[in-house]
């Protein structure tokens, strides 16, 4: 028997405001309020507003934190060196296997807050409880189940969100970009998923409610999954379980800046292998005139055929754009073939991202 979806508790404040529910990594989320593509163009023009509660939010703490990390992590938690810092890594297995990619912000010494994946809490608590066992590390690994996730985005989000968040109107309510601060039961960081300036802000779930209806009274626009997809294509970002899974290396998919092989003492989990595999893919943009009719489509070059991980139609460009993986040494510039339905269309080979801060870049 299927297990029943898990919702948000912003559900039926969601369901009143119209949004249409779609099924993603275990929970029941709003795919849109009935525009997926205004919303796409509100993140990009002004303020968008996404339920991110599903995410996996853990913290890391002891005086055994930064050891522990740095062998459990392939980028390099000791390159963040003030609190409030902030990183983006791959947690791999022993072969190089990417099980989630986190982002990772610095608390204090001893104290690590790392956003997995919505749908990979249990087995990123399990693999990192059985690294904590195999290594003797002294950390504490706490699950923040008790915690809603908010994402503020757009060139007026943190404008629109220190009217509704009175945090923010603090010394030290916003934080740089690319990292985060603890206000009172709050934690604010700045960044985002959409290749627009913005906030992530986790909130005790009691507040969670009020703070949504705050927002909204702010002018920000509510979001769907669909919206987000878009968005976040367009800005060259991948997903976990779609553009990379527990199949795929870092370096197979474009993820080579989330590792650090600086410190030749630093033995991280799968290190060994990415060292002693070449990578047999690159990861790259395409753009092209026709709507794909799927995220996964085959692509037909002179170096020999490959795939889309992600496809759409971008709202910004006003034409199609994909991730793909493509033979190694294919090039920007390019001209590769897109099978869709019967026939094949030609598309350019670009380097991601597509769009960023609502700029065109190809």
């Amino acid at each position: 028997m299927s297990r029943a979806p898990l919702t948000s508790p912003l559900h039926a404040a969601q369901l009143a405001r119209g949004a249409r529910m779609t099924r993603h990594a275990g929970w029941e989320v709003p795919l849109d309020f009935g525009d997926a593509v205004a919303e796409h163009h509100a993140v990009r023009r002004a303020a968008g507003l996404f339920d991110l509660t599903p995410m996996t939010q853990m913290e890391v703490s002891g005086a055994g934190a930064i050891p522990f990390l740095r062998g459990l992590l392939a980028n390099d938690v000791a390159t963040l060196c003030r609190p409030g810092s902030s990183l983006h890594s791959c947690m791999l297995d022993h072969d190089g296997r990417i099980l989630d990619d986190l982002i990772v912000h610095r608390l204090s010494d001893s104290e690590f807050r790392l956003v997995g994946n919505a749908g990979n809490a249990e087995h990123d608590v399990r693999w990192m409880r059985h690294r904590i066992a195999r290594t003797g590390a002294n950390v504490t690994l706490e699950l923040h189940a008790s915690l809603g996730l908010f994402a503020v985005q757009g060139p007026e989000a943190i404008e629109r969100a220190a009217g509704a968040i009175p945090e923010l109107n603090t010394a030290r309510g916003i934080p740089a970009p690319f990292s985060g601060v603890r206000l009172g039961g709050l934690f604010i960081a700045r960044g985002g998923f959409t290749g627009e300036d913005g906030l992530e802000i986790a909130v005790p779930l009691e507040r969670a409610g009020a703070m949504w209806q705050a927002l909204l009274d702010a002018g920000v626009q509510p979001c769907g999954l669909a919206a987000r997809d878009t968005l976040r294509l367009e800005a060259g970002f991948r997903l976990y379980g779609q553009d990379m899974d527990a199949g795929t290396t870092p370096l197979d998919v474009g993820l080579v800046r989330t590792i650090d092989f600086s410190d030749p003492e630093r033995d991280f989990v799968g290190r060994q292998a990415l060292e002693d595999n070449p990578w047999i893919a690159c990861s790259m943009g395409l753009v092209f005139d026709a709507p794909p009719s799927a995220a996964r489509l085959r692509v037909f070059s002179p170096r020999g055929d490959g795939a889309t991980t992600s496809a759409a139609w971008s709202p910004t460009l006003g034409c199609g754009i994909a991730l793909a993986r493509l033979p190694q040494g294919t090039q920007a510039g390019e001209t590769v073939e897109l099978e869709l339905g019967d026939g094949r269309v030609p598309a350019r080979v670009v380097e991601p991202p597509f769009v960023n801060h609502g700029r065109p870049l190809v």
